[in-house]
């Protein structure tokens, strides 16, 4: 029997969908081989969190029925009023979670914090300006990335200095851009200056957006962990429940890293 074919057997046996004399054998296996038992222990141990996150997650949903669940918006180009006072320009670099309770069983190298950030993707809202450069350039940027040219985005958004007061925002759309072309070290380097904004919003998402890259270039922290942990707690995050779903993710990750 390949690897691939003791992976699937093993993750039967975990989730109880193994019988007869084919269980049997797989056991005796099992108790043979050490370096089998140790990787049955790696999906029993996957199963036992899942059905404890399962249960946790059932509860919840039972205590707000029936009350209507608010939605994170869809993926795709959104174009959002602009507050002039706050200079609120709806930029994406969130993320939003597109993964079904399914994904928690990993397989091989998917225990990796690499493998589960390939399960979330940035989204895109479509920022408009006015006739001001700046304004313009961001909108330009927005449109590039929305329409997958992030190539043509970035020189845009590095002509953007610090003294500018929409830096901050357009650090983040940069984030993205380099992002979209799996430049996660330079989208990193973005983010973090984009979650140094005085502005809530752009904060909040520029430190998830890092998280994220953190995950891809294989860089997961204590302190990364802290952090994700206070987003999840944070009401004013407008996506605190992608950020306590993906902390959920790491209980079972962490295991395997």
């Amino acid at each position: 029997m390949n690897t691939s074919e003791y992976t699937e057997k093993l993750k039967a046996l975990a989730n109880k969908e193994l019988f007869g004399d084919e269980k049997m054998q797989l056991e005796k296996e099992i108790q043979e081989n050490p370096a089998l038992a140790e990787e049955f222990k790696k999906h029993l141990l996957a199963q036992e969190l899942l059905e404890a996150f399962i249960s946790q997650d059932l509860k919840k949903k039972l205590n707000t029925f029936p009350l209507p669940q608010e939605k994170p918006e869809s993926s795709g180009a959104v174009i959002r009023k602009l507050n002039p006072s706050r200079y609120k320009w709806a930029i994406a670099a969130s993320v939003s979670l597109i993964l079904g309770v399914s994904s928690y069983l990993f397989m091989e190298n998917e225990y990796s914090y690499q493998h589960l950030a390939n399960n979330y993707v940035p989204q895109m809202q479509e920022v408009r300006g006015t006739n001001l450069v700046t304004d313009d350039i961001l909108e330009k940027a927005s449109s590039y990335i929305s329409n997958n040219k992030s190539e043509m985005a970035i020189p845009l958004l590095t002509s953007i200095t610090l003294d500018d007061d929409r830096f901050f925002i357009g650090q983040l759309l940069l984030g993205n851009a380099y992002y979209q072309i799996d430049n996660f070290s330079a989208a990193s380097d973005a983010f973090i200056q984009s979650s140094k904004s005085a502005d809530e919003e752009v904060k909040y998402q520029g430190q998830y957006s890092f998280l994220l890259c953190e995950l891809k270039l294989k860089s997961w922290s204590e302190e990364n962990q802290r952090l994700l942990k206070e987003l999840s707690e944070n009401e004013f995050f407008i996506y605190k429940n992608e950020a306590e779903a993906l902390l959920q993710k790491l209980k079972i990750a962490k295991y395997f890293n």
